[in-house]
């Protein structure tokens, strides 16, 4: 059983307030009745209304035997920031501005299964736990009050008993000095009532008491209280939010240089609280040691959080933004600076911005892996770093993604050609918006084409038509057609319709704003590939005298279609275009695919070369489309195919498919579930089949 740590809203009057006893703070009181932990008698664990949080309000209204004393600091978990007392955990909600007693031992159960409290009794879960009906769960948890009436009047005497006490969880009895009932304890889930029925020191026999839980947690290590709370402190030490106060770094005291780190984190907490928990809790180069190398990145970050557009909430664009440029901040930290001074960084962000950050900040590792190799602790500015200077990035373009991408691929394999590319445009001012529809090619030139690499770095040997439509969900896109030589003037027009047919058949808005069709020998010895940044034809199809120039409409489309058919099983990805061509009325029939289901189911598995399997679970995949086409209709055909992209893209989620990214269970879950009787013989069949082709 679970159930949230309830919200205080008692309003009774208590029988012992907690006083300040101590030192008395502006915000507070330094408790130093319970600092005996170091022999400093000014010392002591600080409760505060400090950053927004009104601990001390809190305790001043509640009852001395219910809470005690703080032993604690505060420290910060995921959204919320607590603080320990002897015999219960607050919890501060800052999302509902709502104080809570902490579930304490739910989570010790939950957490820490193998650690057992002297004197608590062990978990268990209650058979009406799984009902899900609250009044059920409640009346079956209060029933083990009956074992004992003297803790049932105590228990039930508190008016706030459910917020302060939670259920009761266990009861139980243990001998001791041979008396069966010498302890009678209750578990509940803040806390546990205990019954001493034997005489010892300290123990008042007969009388009801709450154990103090919290004080057993704190003397095991980093066991719901953290080690960094732990610690007195002095009334003259600084008074740090939680969240910052308790890295390892600043709670074990801090040099002038660190202190230099956590100003400019308070910098980042007095705009945007969530932004720095974000950081913290996802970024490593802030939860490990600060250092003079993070100097830069640490007043980077705190710049820019107090922008407009992240002083006012952080949406999940922004935090992916921090996300990517957290991550490789410290490895290249020239280049994380430089990154949130671009304007269009300081002035809101876009998706592809970030996508653009995210791809630079993998150049510049990669670069800065290659230079430590070479030049151990250099220094060095990367190569990421000139190209975030450089011209084209002025702005934010489709292409410059696609090209920084491909810069990326060509570095990982080929570093001195991607040298050899920034180095080129460098000497002619850098890459321009016009360069970078020529980079997303380069990559695919640079594996499968290095004799022709250096042509095509020159763009004066490159022929770029370019054209700019609209697609209805897409919006405006770049279209561009690369050639080495003059080719068909019908190759762009066969561009655009593809695209508009695929995206309005599939009703998805276009992948990419920039389709460049590349044409070029290296995609020998296939016809044309998909290669993620661009899409490739060989030469023979863009000229219009050779025989191959007739099926450049087909081979057009049939790649274009890629764009949103390019993983998963072949069935799936070739399959798919195929039908897509069919749909688009460009080549194939129906009597072409019986000829071929004919020859595959003739053929034995076990006799075909790998190439008929492969074109064999291609052919099967087209058919299943085909043959869902009619059966289903047009209408009803297109829903279950959006179905079978959404879940196969991550936007809509398949029951029961485990890690499975594009496969069976995406088919079933899109044409077998809820669908009529026919169409799911025409899966199972299919797969079937199917299945005997695999290697």
């Amino acid at each position: 059983m679970a159930i949230a740590g309830a919200v205080l809203t008692s309003a009774w009057t208590p029988a012992a307030a907690l006083e300040c006893e101590g030192v008395v703070l502006d915000d507070g009181c330094l408790f130093t009745i319970t600092g005996s932990d170091t022999p400093e008698p000014d010392d002591g664990y600080a409760v505060t209304n400090a950053h927004g949080a009104p601990f001390y309000d809190f305790v001043r209204a509640s009852d001395l035997d219910a809470i005690g004393y703080p032993i604690s600091q505060r420290w910060a978990s995921e959204a919320f920031t607590l603080q320990a007392f002897q015999k219960v955990i607050l919890q501060w909600d800052p999302g509902e501005g709502r104080m809570r007693y902490f579930n304490t031992l739910d989570a010790l159960a939950n957490r820490y299964p193998e650690v057992v409290l002297p004197n608590v009794p062990p978990h268990q879960v209650v058979e009406t736990d799984s009902d899900g009906d609250f009044g059920s769960v409640t009346r079956a948890h209060l029933a083990l009050l009956d074992e004992n009436p003297a803790i049932k009047a105590r228990f039930l005497g508190e008016p706030a008993w459910l917020s302060l006490y939670g259920l009761p969880i266990r009861y139980e009895e243990r001998e001791v000095d041979g008396n069966p009932q010498g302890l009678q304890l209750l578990r509940t889930q803040r806390t546990v009532f205990e019954i001493w029925n034997v005489a010892g020191p300290g123990i008042a026999v007969g009388e009801v008491n709450l154990q103090n839980v919290p004080d057993k947690l704190k003397q095991l290590d980093d066991v719901i209280i953290p080690n960094t709370a732990k610690a007195p402190r002095k009334a003259s030490d600084p008074d740090y939010p939680a969240i910052i106060a308790n890295l390892y770094w600043v709670a074990d005291g801090l040099t002038p240089l660190e202190q230099e780190g956590v100003a400019q984190l308070e910098r980042v907490f007095a705009v945007s609280e969530p932004m720095l928990r974000d950081r913290i809790y996802k970024s490593w180069f802030i939860r490990n040691q600060y250092s003079q190398r993070k100097a830069r990145l640490y007043k980077a970050m705190a710049r820019h959080a107090e922008q407009a557009w992240v002083s006012d909430g952080i949406n999940p664009t922004e935090e992916r933004l921090f996300g990517k440029w957290g991550s490789h901040a410290t490895e290249v930290p020239d280049l994380a600076v430089l990154a949130l001074q671009k304007p269009w960084i300081v002035d809101g962000l876009t998706d592809e911005e970030v996508e653009v950050v995210h791809e630079l900040m993998k150049v510049g590792v990669n670069e800065r892996l290659a230079l430590l190799e070479t030049n151990p602790g250099s220094n060095e500015p990367t190569i990421a770093y000139y190209l975030l200077r450089m011209p084209f990035l002025d702005s934010v373009e489709p292409v410059d993604m696609l090209a920084i991408s491909s810069l990326y691929r060509i570095g990982w394999w080929h570093r001195h050609e991607q040298h050899s590319i920034v180095a080129h445009f460098a000497e002619r001012g850098g890459v321009t918006d016009d360069h970078t529809k020529i980079i997303p090619v380069l990559a695919h030139a640079a594996e499968n084409d290095p004799e022709s690499f250096d042509t095509m770095l020159n763009s004066a040997n490159l022929l770029v038509e370019d054209r700019s439509i609209a697609l209805p969900q897409a919006g405006p896109v770049t279209l561009a057609v690369i050639r080495s030589r003059p080719g068909d003037a019908a190759t762009m027009d066969h561009l655009e319709e593809a695209v508009r047919f695929t995206e309005g058949f599939i009703r998805r808005s276009f992948p990419t704003k920039y389709i460049a069709l590349h044409v070029t020998e290296a995609v020998e010895p296939w016809g044309g590939l998909f290669l993620g940044t661009h899409i490739g034809i060989r030469e023979a199809y863009d000229d219009r005298n050779h025989d191959w120039n007739q099926s450049l409409r087909a081979i057009v489309h049939h790649e274009v279609s890629h764009y949103y058919w390019h993983e998963g099983p072949s069935w799936l990805s070739e399959g798919g275009a195929n039908f897509f061509v069919m749909r688009a009325g460009v080549r194939g029939s129906e009597a072409g695919l019986s000829d071929l289901s004919r020859e595959c189911r003739s053929t034995a598995v076990g006799d075909a070369t790998p190439e008929r399997r492969y074109e064999c679970r291609n052919h099967f995949g087209t058919e299943l489309f085909y043959n869902l086409y009619h059966r289903l209709g047009e209408g009803e055909f297109l829903r279950r195919l959006w179905r079978l992209y959404d879940s196969t893209h991550g936007d809509l989620a398949a029951d029961n498919c485990g890690d499975i990214v594009e496969g069976p269970c995406h088919l079933r879950f899109a044409f077998v579930t809820d669908a009529p009787p026919e169409a799911a013989a025409l899966v199972e069949r299919f797969l079937g089949e199917v299945a005997l082709w695999e290697d």
